[in-house]
């Protein structure tokens, strides 16, 4: 078990922040990829989703289709990469 004592307690505390935000990825937007990325946004679990498919278009329409409905969900963004 290690120990924080004297010097190291004060250099711990001056790190920045970590961050809270919950960030899933979702690779294949398929049947199984889109109705899976839909109920994370619902249950509220992804403050951030991140979806990619082998179709830029596949990804990035789920994306609008997923933020158009996000009035009607807990705070989250859905974001498409192409990379």
């Amino acid at each position: 078990m290690a120990c924080l004592t004297g010097g190291a307690i004060a250099a711990a505390s001056t790190l920045a922040p970590v961050s809270t935000t919950t960030r899933v990825g979702i690779s294949g937007l398929g049947r199984v990829g889109a109705s899976a990325a839909i109920s994370l946004l619902h249950s509220g679990i992804a403050e951030e989703l991140l979806l990619h498919d082998a179709r830029p278009d596949t990804a990035e329409g789920e994306a609008m289709d997923l933020v158009h409905g996000q009035a009607f969900l807990p705070a989250a963004t859905a974001t498409a990469r192409h990379e």
